[in-house]
């Protein structure tokens, strides 16, 4: 389960270790100041190498499709063995994002959300 400003979402399996997460991207976060808590090595490249005004909602997707791995993971930000910064999902390919092998057994993928927003899915493989 995940909620952000006017929005949330569910994700429920009973095959697979799912999690989800949306979150308002606001323009006010400064995200560079939180990147270091976020960003595997990969992801420090891909975003370097992306156009200046893309970078905003490339922080947001990572931010995005980590916290839904780490929920799939059954820990949640902070609280397991694993942490934002220990593994990477940029670049990603259309949907799919290419999650490093430090993330463990699963895969994500962006979902569409609402205008401002962003969002993603994690499953077990």
């Amino acid at each position: 389960m995940s909620h952000s400003g006017a929005f949330g979402a569910i994700v429920l399996s009973m095959r697979r270790r799912v999690g989800i997460d949306i979150e308002e991207a606001r323009a006010s976060l400064d995200w560079r100041e939180l990147s270091p808590a976020v960003f595997g090595e990969a992801d420090k490249r891909a975003v370097a190498s992306m156009p200046e005004h893309a970078r905003h909602a490339a922080f947001f997707d990572c931010w995005t499709a980590k916290e839904a791995v780490l929920k799939a993971h059954g820990t949640g930000m902070g609280a397991g063995a694993i942490r934002m910064e220990d593994f990477s999902v940029l670049p990603r390919d259309g949907g799919r994002y290419a999650l490093s092998a430090q993330a463990g057994a699963y895969a994500v993928a962006a979902l569409d959300a609402p205008e401002g927003y962003r969002a993603a899915l994690a499953w077990s493989r």
